[in-house]
C-alpha cells in the first residue's frame, strides 16, 4: 500500500515529533516508513523533535540518502529553566492554554525552518494535531500524506483536562476537515477511527487509506523465553484514570491468581519497561505485590525488543474509549512471538485483530479480574 502511494516519487519529507531512538510509542511507525522508503531507494529527510529521546542517545539509522534533522521543542527549553513550583504552575498554565495541544510551540518553530516546496512528497504524522495549524499556513496541494496514529475527530474523547481544548472542539474539527480538503491521500492505523472520520464529513471516501501497524521481522533475534520463571511483560505507559487503560483489574487479577497458586509467587514476575505514574504505586502494595513487580524506565529500541523477546507471556491492556486507534505495542508482541495476555473489550477493533491473527487465546474482558 506504501509503495503505491510513493511508487514513482524520489525525495520524500516525513515529519514526526517522535522519531527512534524516541521511547514514544508513535516512533515507530515513522522509522519503519523511513527505512522502507529508504530501502526502495529513494531519497529521506526527517524532521523531528528530541521528545522522549534519553540523552547521548545516537540515531539507529545511517544510510546516505537519509537526512535527520532534530529540532528543539520551545516547551521543552522553557521547562528545563525552572524549577519547583515556579515550573509546575507555569508549565501547567502554558499547556492549558496551548491550542490544539502542548506541541503547538514547537510545531510553530517548524514554519521557518522547513521548506515544503521541494519535496516530491509530505509525509505528515498525526500526533500532534497541532501538525494540522502547521499544514493550514504551508498550503497543502496532493503531494501531501497525513498518517493519523491516533484520530482527533469531533466524537473522540478529550484526552486533556484544559477547557480551551473543549472549547475549540468545533475549530479543531474545521482545520482539520480544511487541511484534509487538499491532501492527497489520509492513512489510518484503525478503520474504526477512518469510518468515524467519513462520518463526521472530516474526509472525502477516496483519499481514506487502510495501512495497518507493522512490524519489522528482521528486529528481532529469536531469542527463548525463560524456562525457570514466569515473567510478564508491559511496555509504555498505564492510563491516567481508573478506568482508562488502568492497571487495575490486571494487578488484582494477578493477586487473585498468586492467592490461589501460592507455590508460583517465587517463580512470578511482573517487569514494566516505560512511563511509570506515580498513582499507580499505591496499587501495588494494596494487592499485596510488592516481591513481584519491578518498574523500570523506557530502555532504547533494541533493549525494549530484547525485553519482549524474553517475557514469558505480554500483557495488553485496552478500554472502550481506545477504540479509535490500535495499541502499536500489540504488533511488537506478535513479532516477538510471545503470547499476549489481553484485557481486552470483545466488541473492539483490537480484540478482532488478535482473533484474526489467532492470538486471542488468553483473553479477558478489560474490566474482569476473575476471568
Amino acid at each position: 500500500m506504501l509503495g503505491y502511494i510513493f511508487w514513482y516519487f524520489v525525495k520524500i519529507l516525513i515529519i514526526s515529533y517522535f522519531f527512534i531512538p524516541s521511547t514514544s510509542a508513535n516512533a515507530k511507525r515513522p522509522f519503519y516508513i523511513a527505512k522502507g522508503l529508504l530501502d526502495a531507494g529513494w531519497e529521506v529527510d526527517v524532521v523531528s523533535s528530541d521528545g522522549l529521546v534519553s540523552p547521548g542517545c545516537e540515531e539507529l539509522i545511517h544510510h546516505p540518502n537519509l537526512t535527520i534533522k532534530r529540532i528543539e521543542d520551545p516547551y521543552d527549553v522553557l521547562s528545563g529553566k525552572l524549577y519547583g513550583w515556579t515550573q509546575r504552575v507555569l508549565m501547567t498554565f502554558v499547556r492549558g492554554l496551548l491550542w490544539p495541544d502542548p506541541y503547538l510551540l514547537w510545531v510553530l518553530k517548524l514554519f521557518r525552518r522547513v521548506n515544503t516546496y521541494k519535496y516530491d512528497r509530505v509525509f505528515v504524522c498525526i500526533m500532534p494535531i497541532s501538525m494540522m495549524v502547521f499544514s493550514l499556513f504551508k498550503k497543502v496541494t496532493s503531494r501531501w500524506v497525513f498518517d493519523y496514529s491516533e484520530s482527533y475527530s469531533p466524537r473522540r474523547p478529550v484526552g486533556r483536562k484544559s477547557p480551551v481544548q473543549y472549547i475549540m472542539k468545533p475549530c479543531l474539527a474545521y482545520l482539520q476537515r480544511r487541511v484534509l480538503k487538499g491532501a492527497g491521500k489520509v492513512l489510518f492505523t484503525s478503520d474504526v477511527a477512518m469510518k468515524d472520520y467519513l462520518e463526521c464529513g472530516l474526509l472525502e471516501a477516496s483519499k481514506a487509506v487502510s495501512v495497518p501497524l507493522f512490524f519489522n521481522d528482521s528486529d528481532y533475534q529469536g531469542g527463548a523465553s525463560p524456562n525457570d520463571q514466569f515473567v510478564i511483560g508491559y511496555t509504555g505507559v498505564f492510563g491516567m484514570g481508573q478506568e482508562k487503560r488502568s492497571p487495575v483489574i490486571f494487578f488484582q487479577a494477578l493477586s487473585l491468581f498468586l492467592e490461589r497458586n501460592p507455590a508460583a509467587r517465587g517463580k512470578t514476575k511482573f517487569l514494566f519497561y516505560g512511563r511509570w505514574r506515580d498513582r499507580h504505586t499505591q496499587l501495588i502494595s494494596k494487592y499485596g505485590l510488592e516481591d513481584v513487580v519491578a518498574i523500570h524506565s523506557a530502555v532504547p529500541h533494541e533493549r525494549y525488543l530484547a525485553a519482549l523477546e524474553s517475557s514469558t507471556i505480554l500483557l495488553l491492556v485496552t478500554d472502550e474509549s481506545d477504540n479509535m486507534f490500535i495499541p502499536s505495542k500489540m504488533l511488537d508482541y506478535f513479532g516477538a512471538k510471545r503470547p499476549i495476555l489481553a484485557f481486552v473489550p470483545l466488541n473492539s477493533e483490537t480484540y478482532s485483530i488478535l482473533k484474526n491473527a489467532g492470538m486471542s487465546e488468553f483473553h479477558a474482558e478489560s474490566t474482569d479480574a476473575e476471568q
